[in-house]
């Protein structure tokens, strides 16, 4: 089985976000800061808002920061994804092309020329002598290897759209803090010259939701540089467990070549 069906449902997307992954101290840290941020309760950030005010203000540059540095790890996940892609789609190209001039080989051996076929990789190259059998089984690992680079193109195509929809989220995010942290800022100097206005309480309670959802987000393990790696492992093991020596009666070199 290909390593790839194995690795990328825990890799990629539901729905087209990445499965962010917890540990289980990673969920001990969630619990701790929803607790923290439990202890302002509706009562309390009413007796106290300018405590929780504060209070709000700093874990939210705390989040912001670390939704920035999320940004780049994506940012660097992607380049290194982009970098892999072409790289797969570049030797599937070189595969399709070989097994082109392949087909025509065999087609003119076939035809009468008989065996061995004198076959160079690289056009202009030393020719390699292969009788009838090796040449069927060098086109089969041919085509075993050009599958495999093909799926990779997909499925770190795949990877990609994640990092990009994570990385818009992020950036959404990243915005709706920073207006935030500017509400509460300019709230705050009137709630110290204890002129409450309206709309603080309405904004206290937004605030509370936005903190809430952060404690989940910022404490996943945001960086799919770890996801890559392991897909990318994955992709090398795939191509070195192609062994055209395996297939039996060479059925998918028969039927590229004469189909």
């Amino acid at each position: 089985m290909n390593p790839l069906k194995i690795v990328l449902p825990i890799l990629l997307v539901i729905g087209g976000i990445v499965v962010w992954q917890f540990s289980p101290g990673v969920r001990s840290s969630v619990r701790d800061r929803l607790a923290d941020l439990g202890a302002w309760t509706e009562k309390a950030r009413k007796e106290d808002p300018q405590g929780f005010m504060n209070f709000a203000i700093d874990k939210l540059k705390g989040d912001q920061g670390k939704f920035k540095e999320a940004k780049l790890s994506l940012a660097a996940a992607g380049k290194r994804a982009e970098e892999q892609r072409d790289s797969s789609d570049k030797k599937a190209m070189v595969a399709a092309g070989l097994l082109e001039r392949m087909n025509t080989a065999y087609a003119t051996a076939e035809g009468g020329a008989g065996y061995p076929i004198a076959f160079a990789v690289m056009d202009g190259g030393q020719p390699t002598q292969y009788d009838r059998n090796e040449f069927l089984n060098q086109v089969q690992l041919l085509l075993a290897q050009k599958r495999t680079h093909e799926e990779n193109v997909e499925n770190l195509g795949k990877l990609l759209e994640a990092v990009d929809q994570k990385s818009i989220e992020i950036s959404t995010r990243t915005t709706e803090i920073q207006g935030r942290i500017t509400e509460l800022e300019t709230k705050l100097e009137f709630v110290k010259l204890k002129q409450l206005t309206d709309g603080v309480e309405s904004l206290m309670s937004d605030v509370y939701g936005l903190l809430e959802e952060n404690a989940e987000l910022d404490e996943v393990d945001s960086d799919p540089v770890r996801s890559l790696d392991d897909l990318i492992d994955a992709m090398e093991k795939g191509e070195a467990a192609v062994d055209p020596k395996a297939e039996s009666g060479f059925a998918d070199a028969l039927k590229f070549l004469e189909g």
